[in-house]
């Protein structure tokens, strides 16, 4: 959040405008499969979430092999990229409800 954000800021680092904005579109494709079928849900998911998700891990890999491993902004990303797998589940799961 903040940290990560102060932390961009102070060290000049270009943000990525992709990153920034990846949430927010994941959380409107969330909206518009609310309440659809299923295989729907998947199918719009792997077409549209993934690729954003794919670009964020790559985003979040690049970034931490650029910090001190002691930062606490790496121990962030550390921590994202731990559950990264879980958080990937959603995207084929099904029968998975909206994530917002």
């Amino acid at each position: 959040g903040a940290r990560f954000t102060t932390w961009w800021r102070l060290t000049n680092r270009p943000s990525p405008p992709q990153l920034w904005s990846a949430s927010p579109r994941s959380i409107s494709i969330e909206a518009e499969i609310r309440g659809h079928p299923a295989d729907e849900r998947r199918q719009v998911r792997q077409a549209r979430a993934k690729p954003l998700m794919e670009e964020m891990q790559k985003w979040l890999k690049n970034s931490l092999s650029l910090l001190s491993p002691r930062a606490e902004t790496a121990a962030a990303i550390r921590y994202a990229l731990g559950l990264w797998n879980a958080l990937m589940r959603y995207l084929d799961d099904a029968a998975s409800r909206s994530i917002t």
